[in-house]
Order: C-alpha cells, then sequence, then structure tokens
C-alpha cells in the first residue's frame, strides 16, 4: 500500500489501479494467499540500477574495443560534420540520433506492454502505460497477475533486445553507433536489471503469482507459503 506522501503524487489513473490492486489483493488474500513485496528503496534504485546495467554491458564494450581497436572508426563519423560541411548539419546529425535515443526509450516501454499482453490473462486490456512527470520518466504496468517466468520475459525482454542484441550485432558489423545505442539502452534497464535481481533472491512455490506493484519498485508475489 502507498503511503499518504506516495499517494498525493498518484495520478488519478495510478490511483485508481491502486485500488483495483487492493481489491484483488484482499481476494487472494481471503482465498489463502500470503503477500511478499519485492521492492527497492527509489533513492538508491536509481544508482543501483544504472550500475548493474553498465556492468552488463561492459563485457561487450570491452569486447569491442579489443575486436576492432586500430581499424578505424569509420560510422562515428556520421555525427560530424567534415571541414567542408556546415555547423548547420553537424547539429541536425546529433538532433536525429539523441531522437532516436528518445524514440528507443518509447520502444522499450512498448516491449514491455507487448510481453505483458501476450502473457496477461485479460491480454492487452491488462496493460497500462503513462508518464511520471515529475522525473520524466515513462512506464507500462501491467495490472494482471503472471508467473514468475511470465514476468521476467517481460522484465528483460526490452533489455535483450534494444540492448545486448544491439551491442552482439555491433561487434560484427563493426558500427560504434549501434554499440553506444546498446550500451545506452542496456544502462537505461538498470531499474528492470534490479527488479530481476529481487526476483532471482525470491523463494516461491509453483503457485506464485506476481504483479506489478501499483505505487513502488518491485513487484508483489502473491503465495501460499508451506
Amino acid at each position: 500500500m502507498a503511503d499518504k506522501h506516495q499517494d498525493a503524487a498518484l495520478t488519478k489513473a495510478e490511483k485508481k489501479r491502486a485500488e483495483t490492486f487492493e481489491e484483488k489483493t484482499q481476494e487472494l488474500l481471503a482465498r489463502g494467499y500470503v503477500r511478499h513485496d519485492l521492492t527497492a528503496d527509489p533513492k538508491k534504485a536509481n544508482v543501483t540500477g544504472s550500475l548493474m546495467g553498465f556492468l552488463l554491458a561492459l563485457p561487450f564494450f570491452a569486447a569491442f574495443v579489443i575486436l576492432h581497436w586500430g581499424k578505424g572508426v569509420v560510422d562515428l563519423s556520421l555525427l560530424f560534420a567534415n571541414g567542408e560541411q556546415a555547423i548547420g548539419q553537424m547539429l541536425v546529425r546529433w538532433v536525429a540520433f539523441l531522437a532516436a535515443l528518445l524514440a528507443l526509450i518509447v520502444v522499450h516501454e512498448l516491449v514491455h506492454g507487448l510481453f505483458f499482453g501476450l502473457f496477461a490473462q485479460g491480454g492487452f486490456r491488462s496493460v497500462a502505460f503513462g508518464v511520471k512527470w515529475k522525473s520524466l520518466n515513462p512506464y507500462c504496468t501491467c495490472c494482471d497477475s503472471l508467473r514468475r517466468r511470465q514476468y521476467m520475459i517481460s522484465l528483460l525482454a526490452p533489455c535483450v533486445l534494444l540492448g545486448i542484441v544491439p551491442m552482439v550485432v555491433a561487434l560484427f558489423i563493426h558500427s560504434v553507433l549501434l554499440l553506444f545505442t546498446g550500451v545506452l539502452m542496456t544502462s537505461s534497464a538498470g531499474g528492470d536489471l534490479l527488479i530481476a535481481s529481487l526476483l532471482l533472491r525470491d523463494k516461491p512455490t509453483a503457485e506464485a503469482l506476481y504483479f506489478d506493484h501499483p505505487t513502488a519498485i518491485g513487484v508483489i508475489r502473491f503465495d501460499r507459503d508451506s
């Protein structure tokens, strides 16, 4: 449950989801389930999550340097104007590059939503998107319960598809831009990696159900404790 300070910061949609989740909580408790909150301190989550994303990307970056050191960085010149090119052209390229990264942040959440919708009992009707305006962070949440494997796949899919896959491809085609994109997208998935680490340390039974936490960073497991 959110405290009063958290509740005051919630949007109407978020408050509605929190109320709906509370109803589901009471139903599950009545059926003999026990609630377990797996959450992270928001003050530490950004730092810890970003560090986890950086450490995951570091081996790929190191491999790229080892494989391609001294071979020239051809595609990086795409972001810089040559001597005869105007500064305006270089600025356009940088704006386009940054716009692409911002678009990938949105795609990141869409990938979450795709897998949530595929696994959730209510399908894509169970998926909601929004923006934390205070931090300008878009988010995707699922209102249905998922099994642990389903939740892990939905959680890590953006990191794999938008972060790890581009870095692997960059190793083969010698693309610095693709490498940087993969590194940035892996680092931006730090929050997902942090939640995944909480799930990996968790010890559920086969009946465990997982929900997105409606107000905090993390998940809630409902289980019939042995």
